[in-house]
């Protein structure tokens, strides 16, 4: 809610882009402490976004193991 969607879908398509990798680098490392996955994906996006907007947006990190 701290954009307008249609207006920053570049914005939007660059903070998938950062998490699939922030998660997959995770993941390659095998990082398997889901609290510390999520902290640490919370605490690279809020940098990430700040860097792209200087706004600082709440971020709720959801992730759910499948197995």
């Amino acid at each position: 809610g701290f954009v307008y969607e249609k207006e920053s879908e570049s914005l939007i398509a660059d903070v998938k882009t950062f998490v699939e990798k922030h998660l997959t680098d995770r993941l390659d490392n095998r990082a398997n402490n889901i609290d510390a996955v999520k902290n640490g994906l919370k605490d690279a996006l809020s940098s990430f976004l700040y860097s792209k907007t200087k706004r600082k947006p709440m971020i709720i990190t959801i992730l759910m193991e499948v197995d």
